[in-house]
């Protein structure tokens, strides 16, 4: 089928500085997917659940999501969003039913009721109006090249 949105930035709020070059590369960055897609495309941006980090993240013309994991108060994940985004739907376009590990640190567990019961306030929240994705819902072992590992630089 068509495609109807494409994410611009990923966590690019977290990036400091904050400052006016950060936002003249995600600008540069809208202008160039705006060349190449046009304007029926929703153009989104990914940030995490603080005001600082999706502040830091959004920009006019771009539709600002956030992403989470389980727990925690999902109202006020949201809010991050609206006061980025004050129209339009809410979306938690990068839900982590777990979290990264660290090659020869303790194994990350998350409890399948936790995410269970976060996926249910977010998939009833406002009405059942909100959309997610979920991220990472299995992961693999690919070592150098997989998504968001974290090796040290020392060879073992």
């Amino acid at each position: 089928g068509p495609i109807i949105a494409v994410q611009v930035e990923n966590e690019f709020g977290s990036n400091k500085p904050c400052d006016a070059a950060h936002f003249d590369y995600l600008t540069q960055l809208k202008e160039i997917y705006r060349e190449h897609l046009g304007e029926d495309i929703v153009l989104i941006t990914v940030d995490g659940d603080s005001y600082k980090l999706a502040q830091c993240g959004s920009l006019d013309g771009l539709y600002s999501t956030v992403n989470f994991g389980a727990g925690g108060n999902i109202t006020s994940k949201f809010m991050v969003q609206r006061k980025e985004q004050p129209n339009g739907p809410f979306v938690c376009s990068a839900f982590f039913s777990g979290w990264l590990d660290h090659w020869g640190h303790r194994f990350a567990k998350t409890r399948g009721e936790k995410i269970a019961a976060s996926m249910k306030e977010i998939l009833e929240f406002n009405g059942n109006t909100a959309s997610v994705s979920m991220y990472m819902f299995h992961g693999g072992t690919n070592f150098a090249t997989c998504r968001e590992v974290k090796l040290s630089t020392t060879r073992q």
